[in-house]
């Protein structure tokens, strides 16, 4: 690759600057980030792993079939990608537990783009965090070499700034965002609570295909086209993404003890426990203090008898251990372990 001059950067974070120059939404927990929608373009497109959907790619290629110049570029930055992926998962050294495996895709690198309004502020994060100048330059000239590609997709993003509005509203009014902050210490303690904070950050997605939502770290990944998809925002999905993304911020030792504690008791039912967690935290919360009185504890809950009967004795233990400033990690779990034994004799002996 033929190399660019350093101020032609500069003109790269004009040019995106004034292709989204709509001022950020609306306060709420939705908020655009240019520098998230153009890295997950890129990431995948990349194709620097084969486990990350191919969506990406596909559109990108019914619209600029790729060069051996292409082909080149991707590979010099999928080394790059995996070297902070390979390093990141090193030092989390976790194995799946009952709360489930760790989404791919989160790391320090890819934070630096959640993180950010622009490109050019996530380089010079990864500039602190271990980007030799060398990576710096090399990632510099990669944005630089497909602006006018990655124009041609997130030029449509600029809708985005309107539609989250009506994205925040619908999380404020149902009490999701209440839910998930009450919970949020409840889960991690406060002291890594005030570390932690659910962020939704759209990013363009192909109109024909359905919209989906995936967890990296604090973040809900909304993959909505700006125009076609974004009239239905799926809140109950982004809530229980939220709840995901709190239980997998959980320190290693927590996890670790808990699972533990839960598989002494109830072993062989992880995916009953997250799916009762994710409805307990993410839908019947937020709908206790939306109706208040109202509230209903004996409608069904879960899609199975076993879920949904767990449900309803897990909701008076929440909120007991609410209202008692207890921890997710102390009696709430230990309970919790054993009430799943209780409603696993009953489904398996007559």
């Amino acid at each position: 690759m033929t190399g660019l001059q350093f101020s032609r950067w500069s003109l790269f974070l004009i040019f995106f600057s004034t292709l989204l120059s709509a001022p950020l939404c609306a306060r709420g927990a939705g908020e655009y980030s240019e520098a998230t929608d153009v890295f997950e373009l890129m990431d995948h497109v990349t194709r620097w792993s084969n486990k990350l959907t191919p969506v990406y790619r596909h559109a990108w290629e019914k619209k600029f079939p790729l060069t051996l110049e292409d082909k080149s570029l991707f590979s010099q930055y999928a080394t790059l990608r995996k070297q902070f992926s390979d390093k990141a998962r090193m030092a989390r050294a976790q194995a799946d537990d009952i709360f489930g495996s760790y989404p791919l895709g989160y790391d320090p690198f890819s934070d630096a783009f959640y993180s950010s309004k622009s490109v050019g502020e996530a380089i010079r994060k990864l500039s602190k965090i271990g980007l030799e100048p060398v990576q710096r330059k090399f990632l510099t000239e990669f944005f630089g070499r497909y602006k006018k590609n990655i124009s041609e997709f997130v030029k449509e993003s600029s809708h985005f700034n309107v539609k989250l509005l009506d994205l925040n509203k619908k999380w404020k009014d149902d009490d999701i965002g209440k839910a998930i902050k009450k919970v949020i210490p409840f889960v991690l303690g406060k002291k890594d609570a005030r570390k932690f904070k659910i962020v939704l950050r759209p990013v363009w997605w192909p109109k024909n295909i359905p919209p989906i939502v995936d967890v990296r770290g604090p973040y809900l990944i909304l993959r909505y086209h700006p125009l076609a998809h974004t009239d239905k925002w799926n809140i109950p999905v982004m809530a229980q993404k939220a709840v995901h993304a709190l239980l997998q911020a959980q320190s290693k030792n927590q996890r670790s003890n808990l699972t533990k504690v839960f598989e002494a008791q109830c072993k062989g039912r992880d995916i009953e426990l997250q799916v009762a967690l994710h409805t307990l935290f993410g839908e019947m919360l937020p709908e206790y203090y939306k109706k208040k009185k109202a509230f209903d504890l004996y409608q069904t809950w879960g899609n199975s008898a076993f879920v949904d009967v767990y449900l309803k004795l897990l909701f008076p233990l929440l909120q007991e251990e609410l209202k008692g400033r207890n921890q997710f990690a102390g009696r709430f779990m230990t309970v919790a372990s054993k009430l799943c034994r209780k409603v696993n004799r009953l489904a398996v002996i007559p």
